[in-house]
């Protein structure tokens, strides 16, 4: 099992998964496209030196049952429009961050 694949199956459970920076973000949220699935929860934190800050305004939550109710293309379309309005921000802002991220299943 290569390392996107354990990081989906492990994404899914209660404890999410960490990745530390927006490359393997969007690497991974590609991934999980493929696999049928959604990023639906994004825990943000911006890197400042040994500190991490939340930056809630900078993270997704998306995993309701109010969102689960939604048919699978509207799920795909507010997940990709709200990774999209993340990764715009955090590239305007030039910050550093780390993201706890759960994916869950169409």
């Amino acid at each position: 099992m290569n390392q996107l694949e354990t990081d989906f199956q492990n994404s899914q459970s209660g404890k999410g998964i960490t990745l530390p920076n927006v490359e393997q973000l969007k690497a991974f949220a590609a991934y999980v496209r493929t696999r049928a699935a959604v990023v639906c929860n994004v825990e943000t934190s911006e890197v400042c030196g040994d500190d991490w800050i939340a930056r809630i305004d900078l993270s997704i939550y998306q995993g309701g049952s109010e969102d689960q109710s939604l048919p699978p293309n509207d799920r795909i379309a507010q997940s990709e429009e709200a990774l999209q309005e993340v990764f715009a921000a955090i590239e305007h802002e030039g910050v550093d961050c780390i993201f706890k991220v759960w994916a869950d299943a169409l």
